[in-house]
């Protein structure tokens, strides 16, 4: 019995070393991809979004028991993004996504479809509108340009929402989209604290500081 259980648990070990994904604690890593040539940074693409939304209904389809997402990602494809995001949302289960290192661009907003969104102490939040790049006729440009601007809008919309909900639970009057558009959140930089302040975030991280005890 002893070895079966050890079985067991290199066999999870290597499973969320490989896919990103914990069975016993119903924890995924959601991770930015790396490029395979250079091992550089690449952002939220469409590998990240498939393997997340396997995992997610994996553990959605074992039961209804809450999911834990540990998060870091400079940003990548707002696309791909929104349907990690529609997905985080639709869940039946109750998700709480940790911040480790950074949530910045798409990351940012992925953060926000969480129930339960927890900072590290020393992560950061940025957002933006992000780079997009069009080719065609003059149609098929402009068309593109709208587009990402109605994208935009979109997130200002969420941005917007979750301050007011917090505004909502501290009992204070609830911010107007004039004096939101005036703040420019945007391509601005946040600790935890902030975000939390702001009600971009719910809480930070919690944790015990280790001490070696002499010998």
């Amino acid at each position: 019995m002893g070895r079966r259980k050890n079985g067991d648990i290199i066999e999870s070990i290597e499973h969320f070393h490989r896919f990103q994904l914990f069975v016993p604690g119903r924890i995924i890593k959601l991770e930015s991809d790396t490029d395979s040539y250079d091992g550089d940074e690449y952002g939220v693409g469409y590998s990240m979004s498939s393997y997340f939304m396997k995992n997610i209904e994996i553990l959605e389809s074992m039961n209804h028991d809450p999911i834990t997402i540990l998060f870091s990602s400079g940003g990548g494809d707002i696309i791909q993004g929104m349907a990690i995001y529609d997905r985080i949302k639709s869940s039946p289960c109750h998700v709480t996504v940790k911040v480790f290192g950074c949530a910045m661009s798409m990351g940012s907003i992925i953060l926000q479809a969480a129930d339960d969104r927890v900072m590290s102490r020393n992560s950061s939040l940025m957002f933006h509108d992000g780079t997009s790049y069009a080719a065609g006729n003059n149609h098929e440009t402009r068309n593109m340009a709208n587009f990402m601007f109605d994208y935009g809008k979109r997130i200002d919309t969420i941005l917007f929402n979750k301050i007011n909900e917090k505004r909502d639970k501290d009992n204070t009057a609830h911010m107007s989209r004039r004096t939101f558009d005036d703040l420019s959140l945007k391509s601005q930089w946040m600790f935890a604290e902030r975000a939390v302040k702001e009600g971009l975030a719910d809480r930070i991280e919690q944790f015990a500081i280790r001490t070696k005890e002499s010998t």
